[in-house]
């Protein structure tokens, strides 16, 4: 209704002065800047109209109207109108008002090349039918910076057809002239096509991939990097320009391939997403030299994965036994010997594979390098347990970490050093690349093994003297050098053939190379001339590293 009096609603004002008090009505509802209001009934309208200026709510149940001017006389709690017809489309200067906006607005819409907002900022819509598109542009100071354009676009691919589409088109204007596809939608069969732009970003513990608005990010630098930052549902496209950098797996926030750390190369390039959450998953990572970061399950199957020997335990040729007390460089079981502070450990073997539980010092093996690290570079070295190992070239050095630990920029034919502390060890593996793959069993450790220490086997000589004796030594196979004699058990070692066994109690001369040689050695009384039977195991022979 064009009049309006709530009937329990009253107004104050004082004398000359243009605020006036409403009590009993919710000033949200009806009453605006431009009505009027006339003071004293509710069923006429009272004296003067005065315009409303301003209106101040205080909740639903009043509220303060200021008016244009002063109201000469004074009011107190009496009824009021409030004439809304200009505001409900009853006024006649309000419905010709409303006419000239229309038609305004259909100027604007009709007509080519508008501008909607003459200001700074200016979005045109391009009609003109000379340039078939259909655009809708922006604008700043009249220098377009993109459009939103639908035309007909012709392209012939690379040794194909020509092909005519219909597109939509987010487009780029760098030079505020010359328009290139950002976004690039086929109408025809509803695709689309998104160019990447690319970043750089500097290595840190977290290189926030949402901190730019790309989809392509360069990591200059070197850093142990930890997560990716929390932006979410993003898709990135990271490339290294520098080696040396590690990404750090995470199980929930940074997830890896095979759930191990990377080594980062030179040029490498991975592509990860994240989740609603902000957590990261790498779905796919790239070396620059084509290599695979995973091997596949055929490659891990494949033998020479692993440059340890003896990672069962299964070896033991020096017949160790209980608990295992070995000085600084003695050996235990074969190919593992003790640390600088000597090292103390236990052994149990279960279905074929023996773990042990290191209590004191550490345990070392030395990789002979020129066999078994030909290639150089990366290496990941893992093992099942507690224990904490490092791995070096030359002095020791570097911290102990838990598996897996990767070991960057091995020299080529450099050996190398594994080291293990206190805690619990089995099938320890170190093998090329950054991403550990399954434990490489194999039937020949033994032999591998005999490359660095072996005892003799049973051997003819004959004694020389009463109490020297001189035998062949056949080495099978060929040890790594020229190997160092000493007893292993001399007691009871030797016997004339039909006669009883003596002692041997150690070494006069001899000359022994990679693949055998002769030994004489010192051995209890026995007969001059006679020919002799050297029990196997007697002697040690050494070429360890």
């Amino acid at each position: 209704m064009p009049l309006y009096g709530p009937s329990t609603a009253t107004a104050t004002v004082a004398a000359n002065t243009n605020v006036v008090s409403i009590t009993g009505m919710d000033l949200n509802i009806v009453v605006q800047q431009g009505m009027t209001i006339n003071l004293g009934a509710r069923d006429r309208a009272v004296g003067d109209a005065w315009i409303i200026n301003t209106v101040v709510p205080n909740g639903t149940n009043g509220g303060t109207i200021t008016t244009a001017g002063s109201i000469p006389t004074g009011y107190n709690s009496v009824p009021f109108l409030i004439d809304t017809r200009g505001f409900n489309g009853t006024d006649s200067s309000f419905a010709a008002a409303v006419s000239l906006k229309l038609l305004a607005t259909l100027t604007n819409l009709l007509g080519t090349a508008t501008n909607l907002f003459a200001g700074s900022r200016q979005l045109v819509l391009d009609k003109v039918a000379s340039t078939a598109i259909g655009r809708v542009a922006f604008a700043i100071a009249g220098r377009t910076w993109g459009d939103i354009a639908q035309r007909s676009l012709t392209y012939t691919p690379t040794g194909g057809q020509a092909v005519s589409i219909e597109t939509l088109a987010v487009r780029a204007f760098p030079d505020g002239t010359t328009p290139t596809d950002a976004l690039l939608f086929d109408l025809t069969t509803g695709t689309g096509d998104l160019r990447k732009g690319a970043a750089v970003m500097v290595a840190a513990s977290t290189v926030d991939l949402s901190s730019a608005p790309m989809g392509k990010v360069l990591v200059i630098n070197v850093a142990t990097i930890n997560g990716f930052g929390a932006g979410k549902n993003l898709d990135r496209l990271v490339h290294f320009v520098d080696a040396g950098s590690t990404l750090v797996h995470n199980a929930t926030s940074l997830i890896l391939q095979g759930g191990a750390n990377i080594a980062v190369r030179a040029g490498d390039w991975l592509h990860a997403v994240s989740d609603v959450n902000g957590n990261w998953r790498v779905l796919a990572y790239f070396r620059a030299d084509g290599t695979p970061l995973i091997l596949p399950a055929a490659a891990q199957r494949a033998s020479s994965r692993n440059r340890i020997r003896n990672g069962t335990f299964a070896v033991n040729q020096r017949a160790v036994s209980g608990t295992v007390s070995l000085a600084a460089g003695q050996y235990g079981h074969d190919g593992w010997k003790a640390g600088a502070g000597g090292c103390t450990y236990g052994f149990s073997t279960s279905g074929g594979v023996t773990s042990l539980n290191i209590t004191a010092g550490t345990l070392v093996q030395v990789i002979e390098g020129g066999l078994y690290l030909p290639e150089g570079g990366d290496y990941v070295l893992s093992w099942a347990g507690t224990a904490q190992a490092r791995a070096y070239q030359g002095a020791a050095s570097g911290a102990y970490a838990a598996t897996p630990v990767r070991v960057a920029g091995v020299a080529a034919g450099g050996n190398t050093t594994v080291e293990f502390g206190l805690g619990t060890l089995g099938l320890p593996q170190f093998e090329p690349g950054t991403v550990a793959t399954s434990f490489e069993f194999r039937s020949d450790e033994l032999s591998r093994c005999r490359r660095y220490f072996q005892r003799n086997m049973a051997t003819l000589g004959q004694w020389y003297a009463a109490t020297a004796l001189a035998v062949p030594i056949a080495i099978e196979p060929a040890m790594r050098v020229a190997p160092t004699l000493s007893l292993f058990s001399g007691a009871a070692g030797a016997a004339a053939i039909g006669g009883a066994f003596v002692d041997v109690t150690g070494f006069a001369s001899g000359d022994i190379g990679p693949t055998g040689g002769f030994a004489n050695l010192n051995t209890g009384s026995a007969t001059n001339g006679a020919n002799a039977l050297l029990r196997p195991g007697v002697l040690a022979l050494s070429a360890e590293l």
